[in-house]
């Protein structure tokens, strides 16, 4: 039985009265590999390639992945955890939206500092429902000091929004992200503006990734005058990577690895800060590879993929969450399948990575589905190759049991 997102590009392709040769003519690929994605013989590796299967079928990327995916029903407590936690942070945006307050004394701005700082910890650990867990309360305790709480409540937003994001929960995210952007802008502070712009693009979808791109640019125009600022200049470069990998996801690989490189060129005076640096986001130039090695799996340059990994000790990168991503990316580049059914370059090192990804952030990857369909897409190979036609065929004639 086929789960995950080939099922639901067949439900909504049968919703939508579709045949796969008329959405593999509109997306632009091979009726071939997209009966290959629908059975779960093929990956999904490419942001353009879900992108534009949902606009041929009318729906939205999150639709097709399924989201929010919940964690496995063997972690219960996990699940449980996040429905909570993300009903409370509903909760606040809707007070600051409407702008009144229901209870809650005012804290004084030292304490929210540290409940915006345990925010970012938190996600920086890849503790994405503990993150969302203390969003709320975070949120509503700086949007209480008011115009002198401002920095703390777009951090806080901010870091919601990217929990919220990984966690599924996209338009929840957008909305944080639009109210930190609101926020950002009235305070007229060029590193927020660029950390609530970057929060913005990162989740209005890969759909919309031609959207993104210029947006970004337009973010690093305002930003490029303050550079002496070291928050600036960081929040500065994370907008042109988040540029490159849209642009990647976009097939236009030649502004995706212009983005990258002024990236880089900003990044060579960068520490590799203690704590993260602003917004908690570790711009520095082992970042940059990581993100080089994401670009260069949208691009579907394997090798690239894994030259850029190989320049950093995986080991020595303490941020769990941008661990993670580093073997998620590298996993994807191994078991990418092509438009002209080519199976995947390395699928036991796809496997490899994708379990050293657990490791290190077991509950980044249970909130993965992009992680559930490249293990999916992987099993299924495996036993393709392994019970061939002629094999099931003779284990049908010895009455052995198949399921």
């Amino acid at each position: 039985m086929v789960t995950g997102v080939g099922a639901n590009i067949t439900a909504w392709r049968k919703r939508r009265d579709l045949s796969q040769e008329q959405v593999a003519n509109e997306a632009n690929m091979s009726q071939g590999y997209l009966s290959r994605i629908e059975t779960g013989r093929a990956t999904v590796d490419r942001l353009s390639t879900i992108g534009a299967i949902a606009k041929a079928l009318h729906a939205s990327v999150p639709d097709l992945w399924g989201l929010p995916y919940a964690p496995h029903a063997t972690d219960p407590e996990l699940r449980d955890r996040a429905t909570s936690a993300v009903a409370t942070v509903r909760t606040a945006l809707i007070e600051l939206r409407i702008g009144r307050r229901r209870s809650g004394d005012v804290a004084p701005l030292d304490r929210v500092e540290v409940q915006v700082d345990e925010l970012a910890r938190l996600r920086m650990a890849a503790d994405y429902a503990g993150t969302v867990e203390r969003a709320g309360p975070a949120i509503l305790a700086a949007a209480a000091n008011g115009p002198d709480g401002d920095p703390h409540l777009v951090r806080a937003l901010f870091d919601a929004a990217e929990a919220l994001l990984t966690m599924g929960y996209v338009d929840l995210a957008r909305e944080a992200a639009s109210t930190a952007l609101d926020v950002a802008r009235r305070y007229e502070a060029p590193a927020l503006i660029g950390l609530a712009t970057y929060a913005m693009v990162h989740a209005i979808g890969a759909e919309n990734a031609d959207l993104g791109v210029p947006t970004l640019e337009a973010t690093a125009g305002e930003l490029e005058r303050d550079l002496r600022d070291p928050d600036v200049r960081s929040m500065y470069g994370m907008l042109h990577l988040l540029a490159s990998y849209l642009a990647a996801a976009t097939s236009t690989p030649r502004v995706a690895r212009a983005h990258l490189a002024e990236a880089g060129r900003v990044a060579v005076d960068a520490a590799e800060v203690s704590g993260g640096g602003f917004g908690r986001l570790w711009f520095c130039g082992t970042n940059v590879h990581l993100w080089d090695a994401a670009v260069s799996a949208q691009l579907r340059d394997t090798s690239a993929a894994v030259a850029a990994i190989e320049k950093i000790d995986m080991r020595a990168v303490v941020y769990h969450n941008r661990a993670v991503h580093g073997y998620l990316d590298l996993a994807a580049a191994y078991a990418a399948t092509d438009d002209d059914d080519h199976v995947g370059v390395d699928d036991a090192l796809a496997l490899a990575a994708l379990v050293a990804a657990e490791q290190r952030a077991p509950q980044q990857v249970a909130y993965s589905a992009q992680a559930a369909h490249l293990l999916s897409v992987l099993y299924r190979r495996a036993h393709d190759r392994v019970f061939t036609p002629d094999a099931l065929a003779m284990m049908k004639r010895q009455g052995l049991l198949i399921t």
